[in-house]
């Protein structure tokens, strides 16, 4: 989920496929365009391949929100199949119990969970 998030002509190296995206807030403008094409994207959701296709977010007035729901490319030995992984209470807490390609058992919780990947990035 973004919030005023402005993005420069770009391609997303990191996804998989189609990417599905759809805007909301109090604002004008703000516009997804892809292949030079500008998309209203405001209450009116968007499917495109972000990974191939550059794009990139014009000016806007307001408070811009978007979801984008994507898959990452799967470049790391944690992301497997959702039956790899099972959620638990380990000591009052809820974490992601899966085992590591060595069978190793280890968790996943708030405080050690997989950083986002836009952890980082500036907002406008």
């Amino acid at each position: 989920m973004n919030q005023n998030y402005f993005s420069k002509p770009h391609r997303d190296v990191g996804n998989n496929g189609d990417s599905f995206i759809v805007g909301f807030g109090d604002y004008t403008m703000g516009h997804l365009v892809v292949y030079g094409i500008p998309h209203d994207i405001r209450h009116k959701p968007l499917i495109f391949n972000g990974s191939e296709e550059i794009h990139w977010t014009t000016q806007w007035t307001g408070n811009r929100y978007s979801i984008v729901y994507h898959t990452l490319v799967p470049r790391f030995p944690l992301i497997r199949n959702l039956d790899d992984y099972r959620v638990m209470c380990r000591d009052g807490e809820w974490v992601i119990e899966y085992k590591d390609v060595d069978d190793v058992i280890k968790y996943l919780s708030k405080k050690n969970g997989l950083p986002h990947t836009l952890s980082g990035r500036k907002k406008s």
